[in-house]
């Protein structure tokens, strides 16, 4: 017992120094879209969780991570940018001291097994009971830990694992991670109690008590993998692969189907239950994410050979794990566009038939072979899904799969319990956390990680994307320009290029190139909101309110609960004094967004524009409650006031006005009316 305890710290140890660094880092990438702008988040309400369970959310249905996010948003309120980084380190940690646990289940003999001399080793000496051995004695320097404990390090430092922990919408990876590890973990458990001989104690009177918690508990951590991303359709199968190598468990018939229907029934049933589980969460992804969300869908056969490649490269990223990069421009038109797509597809064929020709000597070559396979099947290529348009491969998508090469470390370091293995297996630690610690830096915000994208293949059509939109926030339209430009070229197609370049070139004030750019990202995506509402301002600062009102009232039909095009249309509205209309439109976009004091002061600024001070001040009040120290809030509350002939109340806005932005002229000059008393300043 006094080996565990030190083998957790020796985990958690290295796992946090490798990976503290990332809870320093910035929103990169989709985290805008996932948590930092998502409106559901933006604030936390009861209902806005429960919409994640409803219906599916940016072509996913994940709504245990989506809840895990706002819970941490709640609980840690303007600091939960740390917290969100800190719970992708949290459950990578805990993840490693589940691999830590299955595979010391995997490696470590029974205590209450087959006695030894029937396994092949001598008889213990009776004289020896009492005087532990003593590598035991010194904990995490048994080999008995010592290989589990190498495995999860390899599993935990591996570069491959730096994306999903570094990057915060890497949450649904990691917490899928989690929820299959425990699930994989509670069901070995259960296998190796079955697999003791039932005259035993433990078999008898301690193991059959606990297995119908187990296998409610097992099943309970799968559904909520399930949840957090569907990916986790496959764990059944990696279950199933990685209990033949429980001891004493998988060698007594020809086959693992032969094990399971002689000596384990039981568990075959609940991975019989696991896998029509899984039946609902593949039609409901399916349903979320259609076929339609890849531009281009190849044929059943190419997908095969692309499947394939992916696999090739899983295996080759694995051992050689350099230029590891977001995009690797790998979509399944690139891959097919090359010769090699013939060719990789030996790789995952080669390493199959070895593993079977070596299915006795060396079992856990096939089982570490198979479980990264099926790891990284769902998102293969064989499925088609959204980031394929992209790239069919990504780091991100290995998580879970990486758990079959750090088996079989544990499994060879099991199996050659000496210090020089130990030794190589130490220096192997060693080099992957240097690796990881150095790929973890890339990721400290989207101007470091798309710059060493460019640096490692400038062929990105992603990363122009998003640096051109880093050009754009600091106002160098040009150079956002050149970038959105370079995407295009790369990919002809990308509807958000043509978006961004429109927006880059409407704040050049070429109203009509960006018109031009919106309307071509229509013709490839004709239900793009965003396009569509970026138009429609086009059009409105050209007086065409017509125009833009069927703009932003095509983008709510395609997303009722879309913010900006209520907010547009309640703009048009009241430039076209159509009142009523637009009070009910900015009373639609404060639903969605409570605290948007941009449309509570536009409604307010509307009110007042129809003589109803009253109503409008209210608004502009609700508005400093959120707002403080807005300067123009207060110039209007005053003016409504002033209106209402609440003098010394509107002397006392204009001048909390002036206080925070000396030099408005508006508030000097409402000032000055209230001191003459003229109620028209």
């Amino acid at each position: 017992m006094r080996g565990r305890p030190a083998a957790a710290l020796v985990l958690i140890i290295p796992v946090v120094a490798v990976f503290w660094q990332v809870v320093n880092h910035g929103f990169v990438w989709d985290d805008l879209v996932n948590v930092q702008q998502n409106r559901h988040l933006n604030p936390v309400t009861a209902g806005g969780v429960a919409a994640f369970w409803r219906e599916g959310y940016e072509s996913l249905y994940i709504p245990v991570t989506y809840t895990a996010w706002a819970l941490q948003r709640v609980a840690a309120g303007s600091a939960a940018l740390r917290v969100y980084h800190l719970a992708n380190l949290l459950f990578h940690t805990l993840n490693a001291l589940l691999v830590f646990a299955i595979a010391r289940i995997l490696v470590t003999p029974s205590d209450t097994g087959a006695p030894a001399e029937k396994r092949g080793a001598p008889a213990p000496d009776p004289r020896s009971a009492t005087r532990p051995p003593k590598a035991r004695r010194r904990g995490i320097l048994d080999p008995r830990l010592a290989a589990p404990a190498l495995a999860a390090l390899v599993f935990a430092l591996h570069p491959l694992q730096v994306e999903p922990v570094a990057w915060i919408t890497g949450l649904k990876d990691v917490l899928c991670g989690f929820f299959s590890l425990v699930a994989l973990w509670l069901y070995l458990g259960r296998v190796r109690q079955g697999a003791q001989p039932s005259g035993t104690a433990s078999g008898r009177s301690a193991a059959r008590p606990r297995r119908w918690w187990r296998s409610a508990a097992a099943t309970a951590a799968y559904v909520l993998a399930l949840l957090s991303k569907p990916a986790a359709v496959t764990v059944p199968a990696i279950a199933w692969v990685v209990s033949y190598l429980v001891p004493g468990a998988g060698r007594n018939g020809r086959t693992a189907v032969c094990w399971i229907r002689r000596h384990l029934p039981p568990q075959r049933y609940i991975l019989l239950l696991w896998a029509a589980l899984a039946v609902p969460a593949i039609v409901l992804t399916k349903r979320v994410q259609p076929d339609s969300v890849v531009d281009v869908v190849p044929p059943f056969a190419t997908r095969l050979f692309v499947a394939a490649d992916s696999l090739a490269f899983y295996i080759y990223k694995v051992f050689c794990p350099f230029r590891l990069m977001p995009d690797y421009g790998r979509s399944p038109q690139a891959v097919a566009g090359h010769l090699w797509l013939h060719v990789t597809w030996l790789v995952p064929a080669g390493l199959a038939v070895t593993a079977w020709f070596w299915r006795r000597e060396r079992p856990w070559l096939g089982v570490a072979a198979a479980v990264l396979a099926l790891g990284v099947l769902p998102v293969s290529g064989l499925v088609p899904f959204g980031f394929q348009d992209i790239s069919t491969v990504a780091d991100r998508y290995a998580y879970f799969g990486v758990l079959g090469p750090a088996l079989a470390v544990a499994c060879v370091l099991g199996e050659r319990r000496s210090r020089t293995a130990r030794g190589f297996g130490g220096l192997l630690v060693l080099g992957l956390a240097a690796l990881s610690a150095g790929q973890a830096r890339h990721w400290r915000d989207n101007a470091s990680l798309f710059g060493y994208q460019l640096r490692a293949r400038h062929a990105s059509s992603l990363a122009h994307v998003n640096m051109g939109m880093l050009r754009y926030e600091d106002g160098r339209f040009q150079e956002a320009i050149a970038h959105y430009t370079a995407a295009l070229q790369l990919d002809p197609n990308d509807e958000l290029a043509f978006t961004n370049l429109g927006n880059a070139l409407a704040a050049q004030g070429k109203a009509e190139a960006a018109m031009s750019a919106y309307r071509r990202a229509l013709q490839l995506s004709p239900d793009d909101v965003k396009a569509h509402n970026n138009l429609g301002l086009a059009l409105a600062g050209q007086r065409r309110w017509h125009e833009a009102l069927g703009h932003y009232s095509h983008a709510l039909r395609v997303q009722p609960l879309d913010y900006a095009a209520h907010y547009n249309l309640a703009n048009a509205l009241a430039e076209m004094g159509r009142v009523r209309e637009a009070e009910a439109e900015y009373g639609r976009a404060l639903r969605i967004q409570p605290h948007s004091t941009q449309a509570r002061n536009n409604l307010a600024i509307a009110l007042a524009g129809q003589g109803r001070f009253a109503e409008a001040a209210a608004h502009f009040s609700a508005a400093l409650r959120i707002e403080p120290n807005d300067p123009r809030t207060h110039c209007n509350l005053g003016t409504a006031l002033l209106r209402m002939g609440r003098v010394r109340e509107a002397a006392r806005h204009y001048s909390e006005a002036l206080r925070i932005e000396p030099g408005y002229a508006d508030a000097r000059q409402g000032l000055g009316a209230c001191a003459t008393g003229n109620p028209s300043p």
